[in-house]
């Protein structure tokens, strides 16, 4: 992440929480971050699950100002995840 956070003007991890996704091991990580040419911040949510040898992210944002509205939807996207063969 050191190169994502070198692109940003302000970059704030809110939440690290290790989970069980679709079974397997996953990570979800929430920050907010302001992109320079961005006149807002955005608030993410951003999920790693690792299947074998290949690494998914998921990743669910929002303007910070409407992410209130958006926070069931976009937790329920990320958490209910599914690799599909």
């Amino acid at each position: 992440m050191l190169g994502f956070k070198e692109a940003v003007n302000n970059y704030h991890k809110m939440a690290r929480t290790k989970t069980t996704v679709d079974g397997q091991k996953a990570v979800l990580v929430e920050f907010k971050v302001q992109f320079s040419t961005a006149v807002f911040t955005y608030h993410n949510l951003q999920l790693f699950l690792v299947s074998g040898k290949t690494l998914w992210m998921l990743a669910c944002s929002s303007a910070d100002a409407d992410f209130g509205q958006w926070a069931g939807d976009l937790n329920n996207i990320v958490r209910n995840f599914k690799l599909i063969d």
